[in-house]
């Protein structure tokens, strides 16, 4: 399923191309890129994405997904306590899950 990661990027690209050119255009694409991409983090960890094109339902499923397999690993290394950015995936997009009982790390893309 690497393609979904690909065609993020190649979406992502193209916004920061036609940012130039008008917003409307930047906006289709950063929101083609988002959801690619959200889409690749959750075929990552559970091998299936959901077939929605709402923003709100993939992020929603893909912080879901990100928050339990988080929970489970700071259980398992002792508590609150050992929380680190360890359970964050890479990504020029900036897409990251939320801290277990805390609030969503929010990065802007800078165009």
């Amino acid at each position: 399923m690497h393609f979904l990661r690909e065609r993020a990027l190649q979406f992502y690209e193209q916004a920061t191309f036609t940012l130039e050119r008008g917003y409307c255009e930047m906006l289709f694409n950063i929101e083609q890129a988002l959801q690619l991409y959200m889409k690749y983090l959750l075929y990552r960890k559970i091998g299936d994405y959901p077939k929605s094109h709402f923003l709100r339902d993939i992020a929603d499923r893909l912080v879901e997904i990100y928050e339990t397999i988080a929970a489970l690993k700071i259980t398992s290394k002792g508590g609150d306590r050992s929380w680190r950015c360890w359970n964050r995936p890479t990504s020029p997009l900036g897409i990251c899950p939320l801290k277990p009982g805390g609030r969503t790390a929010k990065r802007r893309i800078r165009c």
